[in-house]
């Protein structure tokens, strides 16, 4: 990409695929929503705990709007290190 802006100059628009990057910042904006804001965590521990437990419910018991049902995918759990 720097090549083609070397070679071409800076373009007017600048789009990108904001797939992940989008569907995790809904993700995040739905647990500040749901859990967070009505839930207010007690401590960094507290807060862990309850992001943990949303993405479990997210995963398996919150029905999504967008599509009528329970997801198919699980989203990836931000808590887990590989």
């Amino acid at each position: 990409m720097l090549g083609a802006m070397e070679r071409h100059g800076k373009p007017e628009i600048f789009k990108t695929d904001q797939g992940p990057q989008s569907t995790s910042s809904v993700f995040i904006g739905v647990l500040k929503k749901e859990k967070i804001c009505l839930n207010p965590p007690n401590g960094e521990v507290n807060l862990y705990r309850q992001v943990k437990d949303y993405v479990r419910f997210y995963n398996t018991e919150r029905r999504h709007k967008s599509i009528g049902r329970l997801p198919g995918l699980p989203i990836a759990d931000p808590m887990r290190i590989n």
